[in-house]
């Protein structure tokens, strides 16, 4: 019952504040899908997704490593840690940038985005990862009502931002791209603020916790990607096969189904550190309470998406422009996907609790080859409606395969509990 009370009581701070990250393309979409083309909201939408891979490649999966470390800050000298992980950021990130640079204009000739701006996708990725830290520490640290204050603050400031660009200067997608860049600025300062004031951040380099970072965060780079490739390469392939067109009603409906992951994504940053505690020394029966916990969890995902199913019939024409009507061929597909990648999550917390960060790196290559293939294959006969497959099958299979590997490196009772009491 201790369990499910605070549970209660996290995920409903979560379910709010989460709405930052997950809802401001769903809030937006009444605006851009009025002021922007079919095509434009294409652009954006591949940009968009282009920033994510090199944000997870900056990243270096070091919030992760910093995270972990947090565990064991009594027996570290954890300012210096977090110092060099963000020492491993910038090393990247100039990397990175040298990459834009020379590969700039091959890229924007394939997908019809001005070079300049994707020289702005390092800058991007840098900010993102300096924000993203303090914000995940405050949820390891249980203070989730800092973290909603960050995160309503992140909401208002890119949607207030986003707004005044497109409809106030009618800057087209640039507006929405000229909104974040706006936005992740402010909350990268912010970022460093936090770390700093709390005497987070020592620059002592420290070739020990170097090799600790990179040997925890290398494969959690993979883990990143395959999240960030799967939610791009149906797009890019679009962008490239189709067109920006069919790629911008695609991605509408991509977005109204995300609305599963923004409960999905609270739920389980109310879960993840409860879980954590739970299976430290848990016991046969503990592990039993801990599975049907899981079911639950998984249960209310299901039931969230078909909710959207149902609904969006009824809801699509009142969000988006009579241009995107024809997203809501998607959304049946993207709603199953977005349950597998519920479940997913909740099943890598397992693989996470014990270290073995490079199962969920070698997931992801996996993973990542096989929606590539599907991608080329299943839009090359379905069209754009092969995307959304794509993305449903390749969901499905990931989260198959995690569930396989989680319960080699930490057995759990997932079918044996049915038949017993306790």
């Amino acid at each position: 019952m201790q369990l499910i009370k605070k549970l209660k009581k996290s995920a409903s701070i979560y379910i709010g504040s989460s709405f930052a990250n997950e809802a401001i393309p769903f809030l937006l979409l009444p605006i851009l899908t009025r002021y922007l083309s079919p095509s434009d909201y294409g652009i954006w939408s591949t940009f968009i997704a282009l920033s994510g891979n090199v944000t997870a490649i900056i990243g270096m999966g070091t919030v992760s490593a910093i995270i972990r470390a947090y565990f064991d800050r009594h027996r570290i000298d954890f300012p210096a840690y977090i110092g060099n992980s963000l020492f491993i950021n910038g090393v990247v990130c100039a990397v990175s940038m040298v990459i834009c640079v020379c590969a700039g204009p091959f890229i924007g000739s394939k997908l019809g985005i001005p070079v300049p701006w994707l020289y702005t996708l390092p800058i991007i990725g840098l900010f993102t990862v300096l924000y993203n830290l303090p914000t995940k520490l405050f949820i390891y640290e249980q203070k989730p009502f800092i973290f909603a204050a960050l995160q309503f603050s992140y909401l208002f400031f890119e949607i207030a931002l986003s707004i005044f660009f497109v409809v106030g200067l009618g800057f087209g997608w640039e507006g929405r791209a000229w909104g974040v860049i706006s936005n992740r600025s402010i909350f990268f300062f912010l970022g460093v603020f936090l770390l700093l004031r709390r005497g987070l951040i020592v620059f002592r380099l420290n070739k020990d916790y170097i090799r600790r970072i990179l040997w925890y965060g290398i494969p959690m780079v993979f883990y990143a990607l395959g999240i960030t490739v799967l939610a791009s390469t149906d797009r890019i392939c679009l962008n490239m096969f189709v067109g920006p067109a069919a790629t911008g009603v695609y991605s509408v409906g991509f977005a109204i189904a995300g609305i599963i992951v923004f409960f999905n994504t609270a739920l389980i940053l109310a879960w993840e550190p409860i879980l954590f505690e739970a299976l430290h020394d848990a016991d046969h029966a503990a592990k039993r309470m801990i599975v049907r916990y899981t079911y639950g969890l998984s249960a209310v995902i299901a039931g969230l998406a078909v909710l959207l199913v149902v609904a969006a019939p009824f809801a699509i024409h009142l969000i988006v422009g009579s241009k995107f009507d024809g997203a809501l061929t998607f959304i049946p597909w993207l709603a199953l996907a977005n349950i597998a990648h519920g479940m997913y999550v909740i099943m890598k917390s397992f693989i996470m609790y014990q270290k073995n960060t490079s199962l969920i790196g070698i997931t992801a290559v996996i993973t990542i080859v096989v929606n590539i293939a599907l991608n080329f294959v299943l839009i090359g006969r379905f069209g754009a409606l092969g995307a959304a497959q794509a993305t449903f099958l390749t969901f499905a299979a990931r989260f198959l395969l995690v569930w396989y590997l989680g319960n080699r490196v930490f057995p759990m009772p997932w079918f044996s509990f049915i038949t017993q009491r306790g």
